[in-house]
């Protein structure tokens, strides 16, 4: 039994000295198709990263304890990405980050926030907006598994909407300016559509046309139309594949799992996932990791604050195996030669209303010229597994002059720089040296308690042994010293074995029992904005709230949605100033 919790023992040490000793390199785009660093056609097998419960949590990514077991259960899922809806971007994730980078995972972040968003009803790009994405741009430029940057996710859900389509394209076209005036790794930009079928190809067409500085990189659907044992034609995947088989850059599906039909067995992941659409697409993520009142998670968190080891659910299981059926192998880079072009900007119609040749709206006194470029910078993932300084150089047709104010711009400047002087060197070098001394640390403790706990039980062994045999000569002596037959002498008392303690027990680390709320830079004004409204059972009951865009409930023009469910059931925890 010893012996057994001595092999465990060296197993976790082993699990946690490996855990940490590979680094992702970025993912990179070529034409319609994701590449890893080998050449390797990437598909995404991700889930959405959300809390349970809002309220008490805005940013995952701040617990590392959380993102440790987090991280762990979705590698055994078989997930290689995450989305997550909120960041703080004035805090610090690198323990976060680095949780996921150990589990070969990539992150996907939006920029908006529950109190930063473009909001559909009064569409403006703001220095407001323009100064919170870009501290989040600041803040997770560094990791190499940052996967995308998202600009909005379904603002636009109907014909009405449209208008704020050149405000999309404005604030992609600043985001980039912003990226390549600073110097970093041009992070993909990414817009995730609603599931309007009336919209969604207008949508891409119009963010992927004109100028590329102000065009997209990646384009995401959010589908639920798969429901069940479903097919092609029922869920209308068919038309989704023949409506965005000519996209000239990758298009994923940004949220998907239906469950209207409950346990999910993820069919419409499997086929998302096949040999028919990885021709067209780039993979899915399931919504969602978390159980709320909305019923869509996979795991549980039986403490009702959304920390601890979660209970894996029926819908994880069957996941999982998809997960672990679906093998995509696509399109080596060195056999592949992108040749889908740019479309037309649409022409307008009852439905889209918005002409290409609309003039982006600017924010006023924005100077490119302010910003303070960063030449060299170290990833603190790439530090923690021995990486070096990475030197970044771009060139991007911006399509704009805008950038920085040059009134809060010395302010900007000089806490970034010192921050890319200071944090991104020192923080990883710091943290890699901490981690290795604390695995070192616990390697020599437990190799002393082994060493000794043998010694120990081969001494046992040995007294045991001596005493038996000098029990033995000892009962045969007697007999014949009393005159006996040596046959039938005293039976001399044997001795017992020396007490000897039982080995010691290296208790189990007890996680806390909770976790408290970080307000970050939202205040209880946001903690407020996410208040959930209580279990959805009607669609007409639902409190139709999102951060970035609400779907359209019950008909299109009259005509009932036969492919599309009702955004109040699948998003009861999402809402921001979109949304009215």
């Amino acid at each position: 039994m010893r012996s057994r919790t001595a092999v465990q023992i060296w197993c976790l040490l082993f699990l946690l000295v490996s855990q940490g000793s590979g680094a992702l390199a970025p993912i990179s785009i070529n034409g319609t198709k994701l590449y890893d660093v080998d050449g390797n056609q990437f598909f995404t097998k991700g889930v959405i990263y959300a809390p349970s419960d809002v309220t008490t949590m805005l940013d995952v990514l701040l617990d590392s304890s959380q993102c440790d077991i987090d991280a762990g259960l979705m590698k055994t899922l078989g997930v290689n990405a995450i989305r997550v809806y909120t960041v703080d971007g004035s805090q610090n994730h690198d323990a976060c980050m680095r949780s996921f980078e150990s589990q070969d995972i990539y992150v996907w972040v939006d920029l908006s926030t529950p109190l930063h968003a473009i909001d559909r009803n009064t569409p403006e790009w703001t220095l407001d907006l323009y100064t919170n994405w870009t501290a989040t741009v600041d803040a997770f430029s560094k990791y190499d598994n940052l996967l995308f940057f998202s600009i909005g996710n379904e603002i636009i859900n109907s014909a009405s909407s449209v208008d704020t389509a050149p405000i999309i394209k404005a604030a992609t076209r600043d985001i980039k300016a912003y990226q390549s005036a600073r110097g970093y790794r041009m992070i993909p930009l990414s817009y995730n559509a609603a599931d309007s079928l009336e919209t969604r190809e207008y949508t891409a067409d119009y963010l992927t046309c004109g100028p590329l500085g102000s065009c997209i990189d990646v384009y995401g659907m959010n589908v639920y139309s798969w429901c069940g044992n479903s097919s092609y034609y029922v869920s209308g995947f068919d038309k989704l594949y023949e409506q965005f088989q000519a996209m000239s850059i990758p298009v994923l599906f940004a949220e998907t799992g239906c469950n209207t039909i409950s346990p999910r067995d993820f069919s419409d992941v499997g086929t998302m996932l096949g040999p028919v659409f990885q021709a067209v697409f780039s993979g899915a993520f399931v919504y969602e990791w978390a159980m709320a009142t909305n019923g869509y998670g996979i795991v549980n968190y039986t403490n009702g604050e959304g920390t601890g080891f979660p209970q894996t659910l029926d819908d994880y299981n069957a996941l999982k195996t998809v997960f672990s059926t679906a093998t995509p192998t696509g399109t080596a880079l060195s056999d592949y030669t992108p040749s889908n072009t740019q479309p037309a900007c649409p022409a307008t119609d009852t439905v889209w209303s918005v002409p290409g040749s609309a003039v982006l709206p600017t924010i006023a006194n924005l100077e490119v010229s302010t910003v303070a470029r960063v030449t060299t910078y170290t990833s603190p993932l790439a530090t923690s597994s021995g990486g070096s300084a990475v030197t970044v150089a771009s060139a991007v047709d911006t399509g704009s002059t805008t950038t920085p104010p040059a009134t809060s711009n010395t302010v900007l400047s000089t806490s970034l720089q010192t921050q890319d002087a200071q944090s991104l060197l020192s923080t990883g070098a710091i943290a890699g040296i901490a981690v290795g001394g604390v695995v070192i640390g616990v390697a020599a403790a437990l190799g002393i308690f082994y060493f000794i706990w043998r010694r120990r039980k081969r001494a046992v062994r040995k007294a045991a042994e001596t005493e038996k045999v000098s029990s033995e000569g000892s009962s045969s002596e007697g007999g014949a010293l009393m005159g006996g037959d040596p046959d039938e002498g005293v039976q001399m008392g044997r001795a017992e074995l020396p007490a000897v303690s039982a080995a010691s027990v290296v208790p189990r680390q007890e996680l806390a029992a909770s976790n408290d709320g970080h307000e970050g830079y939202y205040g209880a004004d946001a903690r407020q904005a996410m208040k959930r409204q209580g279990p959805v059972h009607e669609a007409e009951d639902a409190q139709v709230l999102e951060m970035d865009g609400v779907r359209p409930a019950g008909e299109i023009d009259g005509r009932p949605i036969v492919h599309e469910l009702d955004a109040g059931q699948r998003h009861s925890s999402r809402f921001g100033p979109s949304d009215s």
